[in-house]
């Protein structure tokens, strides 16, 4: 049996650098190519220049939080998903 190996590359806004840091070496141990921001408007000009696969954003941050970045990504017309979570 083959088994289909998937490397996304993920880009991880959280304020939190623990919690950032955490998730990238959970992503980076399956073996996908982890961005980071401590923001979302470090995300979204981060997504101007390095297209992604998948976006996970904290839904509470500073002046641009997870919910506006995912308006912001909306209104700019990137096509990429968005996993919204929250600690």
């Amino acid at each position: 049996m083959r088994c289909l190996v998937v490397v996304a590359r993920v880009l991880v806004a959280d304020d939190d650098a623990e919690v950032r840091n955490l998730v990238r070496r959970v992503l980076q141990a399956q073996g996908h190519d982890v961005i980071d921001a401590h923001d979302g408007a470090e995300a979204l000009r981060l997504l101007e220049t390095m297209p992604c696969d998948l976006v996970v954003a904290d839904v509470y941050m500073g002046d641009v939080d997870g919910m506006e970045l995912l308006v912001r990504i909306q209104q700019r017309g990137l096509r990429v998903p968005v996993l919204a979570v929250s600690g």
